[in-house]
């Protein structure tokens, strides 16, 4: 019970605490506005049309969260199932922590790529269509140009305007390619079926096939261009190293058995048996003299 306890109060407190990572997200993107870059008139770059999302914000992030949640919780019970002394709850609980890393990792790359944007200020691909400058009051002779006031003759929304500052880096490519590394790492410690030894790199392989579409399409949309696409992903890959590497004790990438009182219950029930079977054994019992103490890392 005071397991039990413990476990909650360490839950609640880690959700917590991945909901502060977020709220200075969500206060900069909300509350600041971006630095106001000028432009040069004859930078090709910045006046390509403009065109809805391929791949919207919403359904990048959401699609990689639901993609990751479903990942952790079938793994873990697969991984898990059938292991001494394990239980739903303990398959919960090592899937939440997991869960909670991952957010954590999430929450610092958004962080990071909001950051950028906000001090950069670089006009997207689309700048001109959507601000429409008033080039009869322009002397584009002067070269840079950074006193003008956006016409909007399109008509977009204020929200828009915003956005066209916020070109670099791509917030789509870090969320995507973070989501992809992390969950990538986690299927090649994590996913080992013995039914089928393909299973983990088809896996691995749809969500590093995904990141890399989103990425693309945010430069064949006209919203970032390829230079923004490449530091994002850089960003978000960085981070989910730095995410694993600091915090992988979560992911079981590296399990220590203490075997104080037994098996370590994350063994599964043949891994448990292969430890037995490598045990010294008592002549009067044929069977092995004990099994506390035992160290066995479980992986195959």
């Amino acid at each position: 019970m005071e397991i039990r306890k413990a476990r909650i109060r360490q839950l609640a407190i880690d959700f917590v605490l991945c909901l502060i990572v977020g709220l200075p997200y969500l206060a900069v993107w909300l509350l600041v506005d971006p630095f106001k870059r000028g432009f040069f008139c004859n930078d090709d770059s910045i006046k390509y049309p403009y065109r809805e999302d391929t791949v919207s914000m919403g359904a990048c992030a959401g699609g990689g969260i639901a993609v990751a949640l479903i990942s952790f919780a079938c793994v873990e019970f697969g991984v898990r199932y059938g292991a001494i002394s394990d239980s739903f709850r303990s398959i919960l609980w090592q899937s939440s922590k997991i869960a909670v890393t991952f957010f954590v990792g999430a929450g610092l790359t958004l962080i990071n790529i909001e950051v950028g944007k906000l001090t950069i200020g670089r006009p997207r691909p689309h700048f001109i269509y959507v601000c429409q400058p008033d080039f009869t009051k322009i002397d584009c002779s002067a070269g840079y140009i950074d006193d003008f006031t956006c016409q909007n003759t399109h008509n977009f929304s204020e929200k828009t305007l915003h956005e066209a500052r916020k070109s670099f880096p791509s917030g789509h490519s870090g969320f995507s390619s973070y989501t992809a590394v992390f969950l990538s790492v986690y299927f090649f410690y994590r996913l080992r079926f013995g039914f089928s030894f393909l299973l983990s790199i088809t896996l691995q392989l749809f969500v590093i096939v995904s990141a890399f579409y989103i990425m693309l399409s945010r430069i064949s949309d006209y919203k970032h261009h390829w230079s923004d696409v490449l530091v994002g992903g850089a960003i978000g890959c960085f981070v989910a190293v730095w995410t694993i590497v600091c915090l992988g004790r979560h992911l079981s990438l590296r399990r220590v058995r203490h075997h104080t009182q037994g098996y370590d219950e994350s063994c599964t029930q043949m891994e448990v048996e292969q430890v037995m079977a490598s045990l010294p054994r008592d002549s009067a019992h044929d069977g092995p003299l004990s099994v506390k103490g035992a160290v066995s890392d479980c992986i195959p």
